[in-house]
């Protein structure tokens, strides 16, 4: 497994930072959740995680067996949702994806967040779109004001 782990720059899969390689190396989701997860049981087992501990065969079962419960969640729940359920200070006692209190709090967190998005998608809509009257000289125009450069648009009134 450590070939593929060596060093990633960060890219739009691999966004979240390792704190068990060597390197300054950018991993993925399931990989980072699955780092969380063994981190709290190695905590639990007062044990220290070493560098590249999946490669250990202590951790290499838990490792794998954890991996297929992560894709299984990230097809449901959104990975952001996930992580800040695990790292949650209530939850640090979790040792595994497969605990089945956790569906229920991954759900309540993926629904909080596409929450925010939707309104931050309707906050974003209202402020590109500004209905304006402008008078020159003797004359009103309603005119629409849209976009972060306000580009003007004249409306019919009808």
């Amino acid at each position: 497994m450590a070939k593929k782990r060596q060093q990633r720059k960060r890219t739009d899969k691999s966004k979240y930072k390792s704190r068990f390689c060597p390197q300054e190396t950018y991993i993925t989701a399931a990989q980072f959740i699955i780092e969380i997860v063994c981190s709290n049981k190695a905590r639990a087992d007062k044990k220290e995680l070493p560098y590249l501990f999946w490669d250990l065969p202590e951790w290499s079962k838990i490792w794998l067996t954890q991996l297929r419960g992560v894709h299984k969640l990230l097809k449901t729940y959104r990975e952001d949702a996930i992580i800040r359920v695990l790292q949650d200070p209530k939850n640090s006692r979790v040792y595994s994806v497969y605990a089945p209190w956790l569906p229920p709090l991954f759900k309540k967190e993926h629904d909080r967040l596409m929450n925010i998005d939707k309104e931050l998608e309707a906050q974003k809509a209202e402020l590109t779109k500004h209905n304006v009257n402008i008078s020159v000289g003797n004359k009103v125009r309603n005119t629409r004001i849209s976009g972060r450069l306000g580009s003007l648009s004249e409306i019919d009134d009808e």
